[in-house]
Order: C-alpha cells, then structure tokens, then sequence
C-alpha cells in the first residue's frame, strides 16, 4: 500500500530535558521515572525555591483517560492538606511543548525505598513503628474524603528534611465522591489491575474497583513487614508467581523467624494487617493508628535516629546539586495555557479536556488604567473650577434701573458785590459808580 506523498507525518512529542521551561517553571535534573510519568526537579523561574515537577509521559498522554487520571491525581492531592501528605500547588499544560505537569512539594530525604537500601534492606523497629504510624495518619485523611490510595509501597513513603515522612501519589486513588460512576468506569477499565503486584490486597487483584481502607491497611502491613525483616511475604520474579502466593491461602512466611528481635505487640499487629481475609484486618485507618501509637510509647524515643540520617542525607545532597537553572525564555511565561485544580473539570472518555486560552488579566489591566486616567481628568477639572476667584455682590446681583435725570435748576441772578471797605483810612467804598461822581 503506497503512502500519500501529501500526507504530512505528525511531529514527534517533546520530551523534558535539563534546563526547559514549563510556563512559569524551570527543570533542573530527573529525579525519577515512573509507568505513566517522570518527576524533575525544578523552580518557580522568580521565586528560585526547589520544586518536585510531575510530567506526564508525552508517548503515553493520547491513551484514553490519562490525561484525565493525571488531572484527577492533582485535584484528589490539592484538595486535602495534612502534613502527613505531599501537597500539590499547580496543575497545567504548558502552551509551548504541549506537556501536562503537576507541581508538588521537593521533598529531599528521598523515599523509604532509598532508606530500606542505604540500611541493606531492613530498619530498627523504632524506626519502622515511626514509619508505619505517619502512613497510618496519612491514610486517616484520605479515608475521612472516602479515598483509598491502593498503591501504597515504599516508593510513594517520602522524606522531608526533618525525617518526617509522607504519603505521595494518588494516581490510581479510588474516590466515589468526588468523581461521577462514568469517569470510575473510564479509569479502571483501561487496566483491570492496577497497583504493585508485591503490596496489593487479595481483594484488590479480584475486584480492584470495590475496595475499601482495609486494602491500603494490607499493603501498609507489607510495607512493615518488609522494613523489619528486609523482605517480601510473597518474593517472585514475576507478576504471576507473586500473584500466584498472594492468592492462595497460606500465610505469609512467619515475621518471627526472619525478625527474632520484634516485639509480640509489634508481630501481632503486623499479622493483623496482612490477614488475607478483609473482614479480620482493622476495620478503620484510626484504629491502626492507635494500636500504632501504643507501639511508639512502648519504644524509647532516644532510639529513633532516622531524623539525624535524613538531616545528614540532605546536608550531602545539597552541598553536591548544581546551581539552579535560569529560564531559558521568559516569554514561555506569556504563551501557557495554564488549568487550576479549581477551574478545571474531571473529564471521562468521550469528553475533550478544555483548558483556558488566554488569560484576560491584561484586558482588565487595560480597562483599569482607561478607568484611573477617566477619574485623573474628572479631578483636575473639579480643581482647576474650584481654584477660580469668587465674583462681587454688585456683579452678581440682578442689573439695577439707571436714576431719573433731574431737572436743571434754572438761572439766579448773581448777587449784587457788597461795598468795599477802606481799612485805615476811615472811607467806605461807594455804592455804585454814580457815587463816585
């Protein structure tokens, strides 16, 4: 079959790489690769404070409902804040490469996975409990927003800088609340199993759909399990020899026996939690988390040195990473088509993901100034009509009628002159010329 020679070939995707601008973000270096996406870390291109960046696969984006699963993840996270969870500040496309990302909290003591390797694969108790009951609180708020994580594993257990770990990745969290029947279908349908093979429920490879708290319960088991005694309850070299011993009824290998120095209370609990029957696992994240809480008392605090380790990890790790990277063109900034957790709506198969085209904060700028100038005019008029002289009372007030001429007054006869008088010589002046003669 011969090719249109018109036909044009779709350019191949972007991928992320050092240096890069996302919007408002920069990317520093890969920090990790997951199935669907790869985490970098990255900076706001102003404030320069280190940022986790979550960018979804540019090769995997088209499948259906990812896109949607990835936005789903970052409104699942941005809607519950707890310091027990990774927080996720920013979801969008960036306008330029067309990637989806999300940005989250840098958490730099790196993840209990990193930790089980540095300590060849198994952790004191006291540090385990610790573990354990931060992931159990975690799981009490996600199950108070009716979430159940179902991939609860030591790669999504992070470490902040104080030692303190956290609960990331609700990629495949199940939440009937806050998502419609249609799009829960659209999600689960694209992969009947989804999770980690080696942590998952019995129940969660049956029926991945209808779980409940008591499966991130098991798998929190197995995550405690595993730090004491450096292993897996169900090790394979594949997913159905895993799949294989999850699924039958015998019991895991006996804690004790790999793990002779942990407790009874300590044992119990974690046989509690990996019991493969649901019904005889803690109902609630709560009532873990105070069996939990009766473990850490029992233990000496002055044993828990996991803060001092993760302080000197981050310590080296800082001293060791490059400078950050300056954003390579600040006019990626201008051309994002951005989408916030609270304005972008949860789509299903069928439906076109729509994010906003152009934000209109320079058409309001505009009409802003025009409104500042307008209001400027207006004052200098009023001012410069105020400033004038007042005018007089005469001239204000209404023009009066000019006064009626009055008559001439008529001629009067001049006086007759009065005689004059001689002084010293004793004569009067005479009356009149005649007298003179």
């Amino acid at each position: 079959m011969e090719t249109d020679p018109t036909q044009t070939l779709p350019a191949p995707p972007i991928c992320p790489r050092p240096g890069m601008g996302l919007g408002s973000y920069v990317l520093d270096r890969p920090l990790g690769k997951g199935g669907m996406a790869s985490v970098w870390l990255g900076h706001h291109h102003l404030i320069g404070a280190p940022l986790a960046i979550k960018i979804l696969d540019p090769q995997t984006a088209s499948e259906p409902g990812l896109v949607a699963r990835f936005l789903r993840e970052a409104r699942l996270a941005g809607n519950i804040r707890h310091p027990t969870l990774v927080p996720v500040h920013d979801v969008g496309c960036d306008a330029a490469s067309g990637l989806n990302y999300m940005v989250m909290d840098y958490l730099p003591g790196g993840s209990a996975a990193d930790l089980l390797r540095r300590h060849h694969g198994s952790l004191p108790e006291t540090d385990a409990v610790r573990i354990v009951l931060r992931v159990a609180e975690a799981l009490c708020q996600a199950e108070r927003h009716d979430l159940v994580h179902r991939d609860i594993k030591p790669d999504n257990i992070l470490f902040d800088e104080r030692g303190e770990a956290r609960l990331a990745d609700l990629g495949i969290a199940k939440a009937r609340q806050a998502i419609g029947p249609e799009v829960t279908a659209t999600l689960t349908l694209t992969s009947e199993i989804r999770g980690t093979p080696s942590y998952m429920a019995p129940e969660q490879v049956c029926d991945f759909a209808h779980v409940d708290i008591r499966a991130d319960i098991y798998s929190l088991g197995v995550v405690f399990y595993e730090m004491l005694t450096g292993k897996r309850p169900y090790p394979g070299k594949n997913t159905a020899t895993i799949l294989r011993g999850l699924l039958s009824p015998d019991p895991p290998p006996d804690l004790r026996a790999l793990c002779p120095a942990a407790s009874d209370d300590t044992v119990g609990l974690i046989r509690a939690m990996m019991d493969k029957d649901a019904e005889r696992r803690p109902r609630t994240a709560a009532i873990l988390v105070d069996a939990l809480r009766g473990l850490h008392a029992a233990n000496s605090p002055t044993t828990f040195s996991l803060p001092e380790e993760i302080a000197r990890l981050v310590a080296e790790r800082r001293a060791a990473e490059p400078p950050l990277l300056p954003l390579p063109d600040a006019t990626q900034a201008a051309t994002l088509r951005r989408t916030t957790l609270a304005e972008e709506p949860i789509v299903g198969q069928g439906e076109t993901l729509r994010l906003p085209t152009a934000p209109r904060r320079r058409l309001w700028a505009l009409v802003g100034v025009a409104a500042a100038a307008l209001l400027l005019l207006l004052g200098v008029a009023l001012w410069v009509f105020l400033s004038r002289p007042a005018p007089a009372v005469a001239q204000a007030a209404a023009p009066q009628t000019p006064p009626k001429a009055q008559p001439a007054p008529e001629a009067q006869p001049p006086p007759p002159p009065k005689p004059a008088r001689f002084v010293g010589s004793g004569l009067s002046a005479p009356a009149s010329d005649d007298d003179l003669f």
